[in-house]
């Protein structure tokens, strides 16, 4: 917990933070209200957490999302532990509390403004609830409890939905334990689904209203950002245009399989981080599940976040690693029973402390190696007792290519004049900059530009007075089998060399003056 809060509190600094987690909601600061940026379709995926960062955000606070997010983490924690604790005595609490943190993935992204583990909570809450009605604990009403939470975690991120619908059988269950006729049953169910729906309206509305579609991407044609309407004269992308750069971050990582997930998580995920997203060892303690098949709540804890992975992964083969978080809390709990009572079958009681101990320390081994990484290679503790600056700690940060980054966002908004227009190519990260940036959140900016006359004037007609290419995100994606021809590289190279004087380089990126050839 403490290396997470470590983390949210240094200078925000993973790409999606910096490429829509805050730069959309200080974007809707900055206009004064919720609009479609015209360079980031990502507004779809700003939802609740979202809302809760702008009056953070307002007092000038960068790193104050990522604290709230530390904060939900560790309220996941703790929440793992009551449930634990309620159904399964105190012993399961702590082995919940302590294996929560063999997960790196919770570490690593709990510490930033991204917002699955705020999902994460929603959806255990909304879990915990069913249990305590299926078991008649406490109000029936606890229904209807679960169905607002399974709302908010729908306003917080899409796939909430199939982890929702994973829930179904047991919230069925839970209503039919406290109703006497299917009529009742039928009515309760309803008015759930109706508090549900109320919690996600607007969140859906908002989306419906800025991009035509509740789901979005999902369900609706490919959108164009608004700054590239005027040149296609249409808001979607044209049948067969870009289709290759459309799917070819999804297409760049392997379809997930459990030898990787153990061992080599990079392989699965885009993201650099991801190399340190290993799959916590507790979870092999589910080869004993069916010993205990006859508890039945523990088998209504572990079904649907079960369910939740087959279908997402099944649908979703090359699925982000991010996206399992929220069955990462239920099925730790699961684990946990399993540990508790199968060492109380085979050890002596006085073993079963040291030898817990002991475990737990060689579970948490992936956790302190990625702890200890971070920590080798920032100056989190420093920039944290206040020995470090934020710009300090940015330009220093060797577990990314922060500190080559920062040099170029200070070179931008130090240097360039403030009427500057700058394209970024390749490169998302646009909340840092001070001029107006065109950022590339989806990588399509230059294959869409590449098939239209925009090249042909050097992209003064659409007021660009500086391209700023990812030179690194390139070549990377490029060794994990993107096709240069997807993202039209060649036709790249040819408009730097007509059009584009170089300003500054710096490791990856490469700034770049817009200058008609003479």
């Amino acid at each position: 917990a403490c290396f997470v809060l470590l983390l949210a509190i240094a200078p925000p600094a993973d790409w999606d933070s910096l490429m829509y987690h805050l730069r959309v909601p200080a974007q809707f600061l900055e206009r004064g209200r919720i609009f479609l940026p015209e360079d980031n379709l990502h507004v779809a995926l700003v939802g609740l957490p979202h809302m809760l960062y702008l009056p953070l955000l307002r007092v000038g606070s960068g790193s104050a999302p990522a604290v709230l997010s530390a904060a939900m983490t560790i309220a996941l924690a703790l929440a793992m532990f009551a449930l634990a604790f309620r159904f399964w005595g105190e012993a399961c609490g702590i082995a919940s509390l302590l294996l929560l943190w063999s997960s790196p993935i919770v570490l690593l992204v709990g510490g930033t403004a991204r917002i699955d583990l705020t999902l994460g909570v929603f959806l255990l809450l909304a879990h915990y609830a069913l249990l305590l009605a299926l078991r008649r604990e406490g109000d029936a009403r606890n229904v209807y409890v679960a169905a607002l939470l399974a709302g908010f975690a729908l306003a917080t991120k899409y796939h909430a939905l199939l982890y929702d619908a994973a829930l179904t059988p047991l919230a069925f269950a839970a209503v039919r334990s406290h109703t006497a006729s299917v009529r009742q049953t039928a009515a309760k169910l309803a008015g759930c689904l109706a508090v549900a729906i109320a919690a996600a309206l607007p969140y859906l509305a908002k989306n419906v209203l800025l991009l035509g579609a509740p789901l979005y991407p999902f369900f609706a044609a490919p959108a164009i950002e608004p700054w590239l309407v005027p040149l296609f004269h249409q808001t979607t992308v044209a049948p067969g245009a870009a289709a290759g750069a459309l799917h070819a971050l999804g297409d760049v990582r392997q379809s997930f399989n459990l030898g990787d997930a153990f061992l080599h998580p990079g392989r699965l995920t885009i993201e650099q981080e991801g190399a340190f997203y290993y799959a916590s060892p507790v979870f092999l303690l589910f080869l004993v599940w069916p010993v205990f098949r006859r508890d039945r709540i523990l088998n209504w804890l572990g079904l649907p976040p079960l369910a939740y992975l087959i279908v997402l992964l099944a649908a979703f083969p090359r699925t982000n690693l991010r996206y399992l978080i929220p069955a990462v809390a239920p099925l730790t709990v699961v684990a946990a029973v399993m540990a508790v009572r199968v060492g109380k079958r085979m050890l002596p009681p006085r073993a079963l402390a040291p030898v817990g101990l002991l475990l737990a320390v060689l579970a948490l081994g992936p956790s302190l190696a990625t702890a200890s990484f971070r920590l080798s290679r920032t100056r989190l503790v420093a920039h944290a007792l206040g020995r470090t600056s934020g710009s300090t700690f940015l330009a220093a940060h060797g577990a990314s290519g922060m500190p080559a980054y920062w040099r170029m966002v200070r070179f931008v908004n130090d240097s360039l004049p403030p009427h500057s227009r700058v394209l970024e190519l390749f490169e998302g990260r646009g909340y840092l900059f001070d001029r107006t940036v065109l950022a590339d959140p989806r990588l399509t900016n230059w294959p869409l530009l590449a098939g239209t006359s925009a090249p042909d004037d050097c992209l003064r007609s659409l007021g660009i007075t500086h391209v700023l290419v990812g030179d690194g995100a390139v070549d990377y994606y490029v060794s994990r089998g993107l096709r240069r021809d997807d993202v039209g590289l060649d036709a790249l190279e040819r408009l730097v060399t007509r059009c584009l004087r170089p300003v500054l380089t710096v490791p990856g990126l490469t700034l770049y003056q817009v200058s008609p050839p003479s």
